[in-house]
């Protein structure tokens, strides 16, 4: 059976006619006849019969048209896909930007971008990496449209306001705070939670885009612990491999940390501090207002709602 003959099997029905329906599909009638026999004779059923007013289908052939109509509607709806599919890859592949905290580049590399490139592989994504206290000025600048970031709790409304007003909806993701990370080597490693005094005992790092500018989250929490003794590094990844070889201390979020590489290999652990929660604070979703989104960015959105969250609390 050829796709073909179901082809010319729809048209005969729908033409009443040979004739008519050989003329429609540029076929001889002996051929289009010949198909037909080959047809029903495949089948082991009769479709036709001739009638004074034309061709009519037999009862199996009114059921067999039917089905006949909706692969072949099927297959057009399919093809037109298709071709819309490869013209984008010739012609428009959509870029789709996406910004995020340091920690949240991670997450969205190894598990939200493969996600995406499956499920829209017309398009092309680019991941920009930003200091959290960048990512307002970023985002008024038009770097990206989408956004994954924390909010501190206590500053949330203020936080949430200055998005609004840059056209920005913002939807929470997942609870979490701050912890302590240490070496697994660390003298400390061994506690079960530490003590205001005892992080007064460490050397803790931070990083930023500047010089000795600690950042809010670090200012926040430093004069809490007590911390005395703190260094400026250029990057996440200088003040995550100095912890790892035990030579300093760092702060950062729980659940946003969880797949970090120095954490799954055993060289990280984290510590809260007794009766304490370390700044309390929210994983956010940020997005230009739905209207100025692009198909593609708008199906990031929701993808990004639909994963996050369960990836984080996976035990």
């Amino acid at each position: 059976m050829r796709l073909e003959q179901l082809q010319y099997f729809v048209q005969i029905v729908e033409n009443r006619s040979f004739n008519k329906a050989a003329q429609k599909l540029f076929v001889t009638q002996p051929a289009l006849t010949s198909s037909m026999n080959q047809l029903e004779e495949e089948l082991g059923v009769r479709l036709l019969v001739r009638t004074k007013r034309g061709v009519s289908p037999t009862a199996y052939g009114s059921r067999i048209y039917e089905d006949c109509k909706d692969i072949i509607d099927d297959l057009n709806r399919k093809i037109s896909v298709w071709k819309s599919f490869a013209h984008g890859f010739r012609h428009e592949r959509e870029v789709v930007s996406l910004l995020g905290i340091p920690f949240s580049c991670s997450y969205l590399m190894e598990e939200v971008i493969p996600l995406l490139r499956r499920k829209m592989p017309y398009a092309d994504f680019v991941l920009h990496e930003a200091f959290h206290d960048d990512i307002y000025d970023l985002l008024k600048a038009g770097r990206a449209r989408i956004c994954v970031t924390f909010i501190v709790d206590k500053y949330r409304e203020h936080m949430l306001a200055m998005y609004r007003s840059i056209h920005f909806n913002a939807e929470s993701l997942l609870d979490d705070e701050f912890a302590v990370f240490l070496s697994t080597e660390s003298p400390f490693a061994g506690k079960e939670s530490l003590t205001v005094e005892d992080c007064g005992k460490l050397t803790f790092a931070t990083y930023s885009a500047e010089y000795d500018r600690r950042g809010i989250i670090f200012n926040n929490i430093r004069p809490v612990l007590g911390i005395e003794r703190y260094e400026y590094l250029n990057s996440r990844e200088s003040v995550m491999q100095k912890i790892a070889q035990n030579r300093c201390a760092g702060l950062f979020l729980r659940k946003m940390s969880k797949n970090n590489s120095y954490i799954r290999n055993g060289l990280i652990c984290l510590k809260s501090v007794k009766g304490m929660r370390l700044l309390p604070s929210t994983h956010y979703l940020l997005w230009l207002e739905d209207g100025a989104l692009t198909e593609a960015e708008r199906k990031t959105v929701s993808l990004i709602r639909e994963n996050y969250a369960v990836y984080y609390t996976e035990s």
